[in-house]
């Protein structure tokens, strides 16, 4: 029947049976029996309350006692106005769910969802999150039973400002891949990496543009060792103008940054935990200690020779050509003429840039950018300890560069990478330090010794370093021992300074 009436256009009017004088066939087959138009609603639902008669006690005390709630129940029983206008500002975001409202028992219900009372709704948060679950759980949780106007945007504030969940969380999702940009000319721009293989030190330099690099042997980690090789790269291949590492000691020395300014090129750290900064260094690490494995039994030189003539997948042909613009002689049978040097410096560029915008293609597929972070922001940080899952509260002070971010956290300063940090909602206050649990005097605490990957300075204004209002008003007492030793993050152990005690002699 409906396929057949729709080619017409038709237009329902309704009429009430006394005016139609022809009626139809249906309007005269009634029923029999008398019918009844009922209203129903939920009843004895406070009876389902799968709750303690306390709590439930404890609930129809503070509904009672809400002033809003007992207007709001006064309404529902006397009947709500048809506009929203006529009601008290209280009650209007209630008015688009009138239809829901009733009144049970002395509780007030939306559908099968009781209406908490102001003074249980801070309760009631905590009791959804009782288990740290993300906020998509919590709020299907509370949805199912709970409800006061603007309760989501209450309870995403409420899990937002969670100390536990800020501290305990997963990492960031991988950033964008921002690649460096491809110099014009070989040992422009250099990259600098120390590795340890079986109790050996070695640090590995590489060149930005023909992913050569150059292996050498060192007899300890020392600023000057790293000088001393640097300096004979530069002899044979000329001073770079820009030098990337990483912020271990021996090049965040003072020596190292004189060194520098001696021979006139600019030396740029990467984020500590950020092998990404640096990774043209870091992918030559990963290739030098896998030939140096491999060739634990042969010759470790003539490995490298080989390597250097290894034609890449990007560009066809080998670093040591990208770098000498020719091919070097090994020991496989080479005629003169694939010796002499032929490369064209312009196509090997515009076939590196075709791979880069590969590689950053296939790369973000995966990955999505963080929005900056401001000065002043309060922030968590990611701690890269052995054993330590925690994120520690922080505030940003500077910004270094597009992703590199300078913080403070527990009195000292850290760079971090932006992936390593997570804006939070919290206030600004500092946590609670391991040096706190003793008086010490008003002067900064020391500086930790810095690592490979990590620097820990203390920032030059005292007041920064140590809030006025944590500074201790009254003279300084001396601590008395503690009974259970403090520790700080890298385990040593928190002595209390003692103070006034040395022993007075009169004159006498």
């Amino acid at each position: 029947m409906m396929l057949r009436i729709e080619n017409y256009n038709i237009t329902v009017h309704y009429k009430k049976g006394k005016e139609m004088h022809l009626a139809d066939t249906l309007s005269r087959a009634y029923i029999n029996a008398p019918s009844r138009q009922e209203d129903f609603e939920f009843v004895n639902m406070v009876s389902f309350l799968p709750i303690r008669e306390e709590r439930l006690a404890k609930l129809k005390v503070r509904t009672e006692n809400d002033e809003n709630l007992q207007l709001l129940k006064t309404t529902i029983m006397t009947g709500w106005p048809d506009d929203r206008n006529d009601l008290p500002a209280t009650l209007t975001p209630y008015f688009h769910f009138r239809d829901e409202m009733t009144v049970q028992d002395g509780l007030i219900f939306k559908g099968e969802r009781v209406v908490v009372p102001e003074s249980m709704r801070g309760e009631m948060k905590t009791a959804v999150h009782s288990t740290h679950s993300g906020i998509d759980g919590c709020l299907k949780r509370a949805r199912e039973c709970l409800f006061w106007p603007g309760m989501s945007g209450d309870i995403k504030n409420f899990i937002s400002t969670c100390e536990t969940c800020n501290t305990y969380q997963s990492a960031n999702q991988p950033e964008t891949l921002m690649p460096h940009e491809l110099p014009s000319r070989q040992w422009e721009k250099v990259g600098v990496d120390l590795f340890e293989l079986d109790g050996k030190d070695y640090m590995v330099t590489t060149d930005y543009f023909s992913n050569f690099w150059e292996i050498d042997r060192l007899e300890n980690t020392t600023s000057s060792t790293v000088i001393k090789k640097l300096k004979a790269h530069i002899a044979r291949y000329g001073s770079p103008c820009i030098l990337v590492s990483d912020n271990g000691p021996q090049f965040t020395s003072e020596n190292f940054q004189e060194f520098a300014r001696s021979f006139d090129f600019e030396h740029r750290t990467s984020s500590p935990y950020n092998s990404k900064a640096n990774g043209k260094a870091e992918s030559s690490v990963k290739t030098a200690k896998a030939l140096l494995r491999k060739n634990k039994e042969g010759d470790q030189f003539l490995a490298l020779l080989n390597y250097g003539n290894t034609p890449s997948q990007a560009t066809g042909t080998s670093p040591a050509q990208r770098f000498f613009n020719r091919r070097t002689r090994t020991l496989l049978p080479t005629t003169a003429t694939l010796l002499k040097p032929k490369v064209d410096l312009d196509t090997e560029k515009k076939k590196l840039r075709a791979h880069q915008k590969k590689q950053k293609t296939n790369f973000d597929k995966g990955a999505k950018d963080l929005p900056h972070l401001e000065e002043g922001d309060t922030v968590r940080m990611q701690y890269f300890t052995l054993g330590h899952k925690k994120w520690t509260k922080a505030v940003v002070t500077k910004r270094l560069d597009d992703r590199s971010y300078e913080i403070q956290a527990n009195g000292s300063l850290y760079r971090r990478n932006r992936v390593h940090l997570k804006k939070t909602a919290e206030s600004a206050s500092p946590e609670p330090s391991a040096d706190s649990a003793c008086n010490r005097p008003q002067q900064p605490p020391p500086t930790p010794c810095p690592t490979a990957t990590e620097t820990t300075t203390t920032p030059q204004p005292p007041a920064k370093m140590t809030p006025q209002r944590h500074q201790p008003e009254a003279p300084v007492k001396p601590s008395s021992p503690s009974k259970i030793p403090v520790s700080t993050r890298s385990g040593r152990t928190v002595k209390c300074p003692k103070m006034k005690d040395f022993v007075y002699i009169a004159d006498k």
